[in-house]
Formats: C-alpha cells, structure tokens, sequence
C-alpha cells in the first residue's frame, strides 16, 4: 500500500454526523416535567419504602420525584431509582453543634434545592421543612448553637 493510498483510508472514514436537535435531552429545557418535591424526615425507615412506591403511583411519568431525607440509608432511593438530596437529622445536628452554624447552613441549603429542582409542589411526609428549620432555629435562640 502505497503512502498516498494508506492517507485516502483516514478521508474515506464517516465523519461523526450532528446530532438532530431533537434527540438532545437537557433537563432544564424540558417544560413537561414537573419536579414534586417530597420531605422524608424524621420519617421510620421502615415506611420509607411504601411512601416511595405510593409517590411513584401516584404520579406519572410528566413528573420527577426528588425526596428530601435525613436517613443515610441511600439504597433504598437507587433501588426504586427516584433522586434524592440529603439534610443531616436533628441528632448529627445536636452532635455538631459547636462547630456548625446550623440555622444559616440548611436556610441556605434549602433555598439552594428549591432553586435548583424549581419544585412545582412540595409534599412533607413526617416532619415538614418548616417544622424542621424552625427546629434549628428554637436550638439557636437557646443558645446550644454558638454560631448564629
């Protein structure tokens, strides 16, 4: 094979053709699916799993489900294959007090989710949000929180 011949092989090669704009997925673009936003805290381990599958019945596939839990148990969210974000409970908070300025940490970490998941409804199971930051708000005023 001849140099010239080996070059013509690279040419002859399919270029990557451009995607048709339509079969790109951003989610941020796509106005048809709602976020439900859904607070699991302080809830039983136990019932988390029923209230995942009752949440994914009851909603359909317009819908993203995005579950708010204090557990670390973050299996039983993959397996059902639902999002989820994460709030320390009120024991890790108590443990940590001292060194973490709690009440501004998760004001700011749930103005944060709203903004980013731009719920169109927030369903509490358990402990609402409120609830919760007002939680951490009453330990502040007590002064168990040394960071205000």
């Amino acid at each position: 094979m001849s140099v010239p011949n080996w070059f013509s092989n690279f040419r002859k090669k399919e270029q990557p053709r451009e995607e048709d704009p339509e079969t790109i997925h951003i989610y941020a673009s796509d106005t048809s699916i709602s976020v439900i936003m859904i607070t699991v805290l302080s809830v039983e381990s136990s019932h988390i799993d029923e209230i995942i599958s009752v949440a994914k019945a009851k909603f359909s596939k317009r819908h993203r489900l995005v579950f708010i839990t204090d557990s670390l148990d973050f299996m039983r969210f993959r397996r059902q294959g639902v999002m989820f974000e994460y709030l320390p409970p009120l024991h890790e908070q108590r443990k940590h007090a001292n060194v973490m300025p709690w009440q501004s940490y998760l004001n700011g970490r749930w103005d944060l989710l709203l903004e980013k998941w731009k719920p169109l409804h927030v369903l509490a199971y358990g402990q609402n949000m409120e609830s919760y930051l007002a939680s951490v708000a009453d330990r502040a005023e007590a002064g168990t929180d040394e960071h205000r």
